[in-house]
């Protein structure tokens, strides 16, 4: 089930709400669903088409979610912590927010936990500045994102590894953290309406191994 719900009162302004819930997206885990919220907004504050700088605007994304329901593990009939082929720990199932350790009294050291918070938040915002009639502009800004659980984070693809295959370089444990960072600033020239030249300078940051560079 989902929605859109878009506001534009002024000619300035621009709201888009897309809002979705309940989908069973994970693959071999039917009895697990997601709740999820992705927020634009934009502004523009500033336009005066005969001066150098002629138009100023920003965006603001902000997005919310999380997955819940039994894992994909206990659905085929595995038993809580277990272990695969690669060392995942299969919990009871996921949830929206973190709710402890399966008790495991032979063994105290293997707790895996209970239910563990699978969820996401994000955000970004960005500034963009026009000139000269609108023949250049300036870009710049940022965003950063909190996914634990990394379900909603696409597996590099190192030595054919898909979203569907699990892979001993970049694990997708329920509640396994990942928080990352991302800010550009771009530059863009178009002397004519049918020719763009850009420039544009990245950075990306993220707390556990994730972008690959190859190499010659």
């Amino acid at each position: 089930m989902g929605g859109q719900i878009k506001w534009n009162p002024k000619p300035w302004i621009n709201v888009i709400s897309n809002n979705y819930g309940m989908g069973e997206d994970d693959e071999g885990a039917p009895n697990r669903a997601r709740l999820h919220t992705d927020n634009s907004d934009e502004f523009k504050f500033f336009e005066h088409p005969n001066k150098f700088v002629d138009r100023e605007a920003i965006s603001i994304t902000y997005d919310a979610g999380c997955e819940f329901g039994k894992s994909a593990a206990l659905v085929s009939g595995a038993q809580v912590g277990q272990t695969s082929a690669i060392g995942t720990v299969f919990p009871q199932g996921v949830s929206c927010h973190h709710t402890g350790h399966q008790a495991n009294g032979s063994n105290p050291g293997a707790n895996p936990t209970l239910n563990p918070k699978q969820s996401f938040i994000g955000y970004m915002l960005y500034e963009r500045t026009w000139f000269n009639h609108d023949r250049q502009a300036l870009t710049f800004g940022g965003g950063q994102i909190n996914d634990p659980g990394r379900y909603l984070v696409l597996v590099p693809i190192i030595n054919g590894a898909t979203a569907l295959a699990e892979s001993p370089y970049y694990s997708q444990n329920p509640g396994d953290p990942l928080v990352a960072t991302d800010g550009t600033i771009t530059f863009t020239y178009s002397p004519r309406q049918f020719i763009t030249y850009l420039a544009e300078y990245g950075y990306r940051h993220s707390s556990v191994p994730y972008w690959t560079v190859a190499r010659a």
